[in-house]
């Protein structure tokens, strides 16, 4: 702001300047004849000769010859010199300076003071060379003077054709004055004839006494100087106000600018945050934190999703649920750590026996479920004992050992003849199950129509969704 406030007053002290040199009064131009009632200055005389003093005469006119001494040889005597005019003055100076407007103006006082002195010759050198100084210069005013000046000198020699010829060149200098003063108007030849009438009526007598137009010098060139920067103020000050304008605009859009990208970048951290935990709250709700399985809930959707695929291509879909074999004696003797890893364990070894597109979900406890597409018998067979024979294989090795630990499983399958039902399908896989546990534990059973249902607590319903 202080650099926009300095800039308007250096604005404002460059208009004043111009102004004030304009309205400061010029001096008269050197060699410009006194104004009319100024009392000229007065002329400087020489001194009186001094005269020798005499002696008083007494007595006789004898006694006075004899006491009177001779004179002495008297020297000659220098005539006094001549005092210079103001015109010869004026005119030197102006030489001396070079100012051409000036030398013209002593040119005009000089050769008038010659015309008075009966000098006309000098003076018409004089008036010629102020007319040519007046042409080289456009001075019209200098010009029409001069010529005046001539024409009065040749009247008054009574040389009416010279006069003629130079009243025509003063009549000429009046017509540009009068063009240059005057409205800009289309010319016509009755009014340049009419003006040239009027220059005659209007020019003065044939005297060289009459004195000439005072010479006026031209305007100093600060007036229009200053009136141009005073119309280009205002100019300047609308454009440092719109600049001014502008600048805050642009500091407001950039203080907003920056704004919105802070609100953007908290935006984005808390998209990410909020996406972070839904992936977390996606992850619990579907896979089982300790074993890395599906949960039930999870498993039973898929499911869904399988079956409703293998009966629409009428393909046979094998589901397994199995335990752990002893899992409670492990846990309570061992402490449940040890528990919770040899359900780890058993998760994956069972991950490593599994393809892509099968499923692997816990249903609760130590109880997982498995589920294989386009399996028929003995393909789910197969995969079933090589499952329980690597667990219990790789059980007694494991740090800490899991000793005792197998598994049983029961095995069901939903095709054409049997249906693609889930709860129907997980109803025999179960029954299998238990079959198993029944025949011993350490083995897998496949569900048929002779597979009997659980007997006791065992026979309580159970379901995939409950």
């Amino acid at each position: 702001m202080l650099r926009i406030r300095a800039a308007v007053a250096c604005l404002l002290l460059a208009a004043t300047l111009p102004v004030a040199a304009q309205h400061r009064p010029p001096g008269p131009p050197p060699g410009s004849r006194p104004p009319p009632g100024a009392r000229p200055p007065p002329p400087r005389q020489a001194p009186p000769p001094r005269e020798a003093a005499r002696p008083q005469a007494t007595g006789s006119p004898t006694q006075a010859m004899a006491a009177t001494p001779p004179a002495a040889a008297r020297p000659e005597a220098t005539p006094p010199a001549l005092p210079r005019s103001a015109g010869e003055d004026a005119l030197d100076r102006a030489r001396a300076s070079g100012d051409p407007a000036a030398t013209g103006a002593a040119l005009l006082l000089r050769g008038r003071e010659l015309a008075d002195a009966g000098r006309g010759d000098d003076a018409l050198s004089l008036f010629d060379e102020a007319t040519r100084i007046a042409n080289a210069r456009g001075d019209d005013r200098l010009g029409r003077e001069a010529a005046m000046a001539a024409a009065e000198l040749w009247a008054a020699r009574g040389d009416r054709g010279m006069e003629r010829t130079w009243r025509d060149q003063a009549d000429q200098y009046l017509a540009r004055m009068a063009a240059a003063m005057a409205p800009p108007a289309p010319a016509t030849a009755a009014a340049a004839a009419a003006a040239a009438a009027a220059a005659d009526q209007a020019a003065p007598a044939p005297s060289p006494a009459v004195a000439p137009l005072p010479v006026v010098p031209p305007p100093p060139p600060a007036a229009s100087g200053s009136r141009w920067l005073w119309l280009l103020l205002p100019l300047a000050l609308a454009a440092v106000w719109a600049w001014l304008r502008g600048l805050r605009r642009a500091e407001a859009l950039e203080s907003e600018a920056a704004r919105l990208e802070r609100h953007r970048r908290q935006l984005r951290q808390a998209n990410s945050s909020l996406a972070e935990q839904a992936e977390r709250l996606r992850q619990a709700a579907v896979t089982d934190a300790l074993t890395g399985a599906m949960t039930r809930t999870a498993f039973a959707r898929r499911l869904d999703e399988v079956l409703a695929h293998a009966a629409h291509y009428r393909k046979p879909v094998a589901l397994m649920v199995f335990d752990c074999d002893h899992f409670k004696a492990i846990n309570d003797g061992h402490g449940h750590l040890t528990g919770d890893a040899a359900l780890r364990f058993v998760a994956g070894v069972v991950r490593e026996h599994l393809g892509s597109d099968d499923l692997f979900g816990r249903f609760g406890g130590d109880e997982f479920l498995i589920a294989c597409a386009d399996h028929d018998a003995d393909a789910a067979l197969a995969l079933a004992e090589a499952i329980r024979r690597a667990v219990v294989a790789r059980a007694a090795s494991e740090n800490p050992a899991f000793a005792g630990l197998s598994l049983s499983l029961g095995i069901a399958f939903a095709d054409a003849g049997r249906g693609w039902g889930a709860e129907g399908l997980f109803h025999d896989a179960n029954a299998a199950l238990y079959a198993a546990k029944r025949a011993g534990r350490d083995r897998s059973v496949v569900a048929d129509a002779s597979t009997p249902e659980p007997p006791g607590e065992a026979h309580l319903p159970r379901s995939l969704t409950a």
